[in-house]
């Protein structure tokens, strides 16, 4: 077999087993749940600290009630977290008119600017589901939420 002949088959074989194996990056799916038993409706805005007064998600749990969504991605691509889903790396939890609660999780570009706080929402990080191609968020808004949120004068 001439040189061009076999360097022809060569290319030939490798292509064919590089179709068979095809491609490892598999949609992976992001779940992310709030339910509100803080006694009251809440009512969540969400926005970017570098443009406080423009509003970029707002989403409405009834007391008693949940909100879920999900996020599907590959994955070789990005990580999402509860920023992703209020489109910002800030909120503002609003209890029916009454309290008042303002969370910030700076992650991306720098050191982490406020995730620590205790019950900042943008801090939880999705977790594996056992056996599924399923990463899963869930958080509560809680009686002693509302109580630790800021009175409305």
């Amino acid at each position: 077999m001439n040189g061009n002949k076999l360097k022809n088959l060569l290319v030939f074989v490798l292509s064919l087993n590089m179709l068979a194996c095809g491609s490892t990056d598999q949609d992976v799916l992001y779940t992310f749940s709030i339910s509100n038993t803080s006694g009251e409706d809440i009512t969540i805005q969400g926005y970017n600290s570098n443009i406080p007064d423009r509003v970029q998600r707002t989403i409405v749990v009834p007391y008693l009630d949940s909100f879920e969504e999900q996020i599907k991605s590959r994955d070789s691509g990005p990580d999402y977290d509860f920023s992703d889903v209020f489109e910002g790396d800030s909120i503002i939890i609003n209890y029916n008119n009454l309290r008042t609660r303002t969370f910030t999780c700076i992650r991306r570009g720098s050191q982490g600017v406020g995730c620590s706080e205790p019950r900042n929402i943008l801090n939880i990080l999705p977790a594996p589901v056992s056996g599924q191609d399923i990463l899963a968020s869930e958080y509560e808004f809680t009686q002693t939420d509302f109580e630790n949120a800021l009175p409305i004068n």
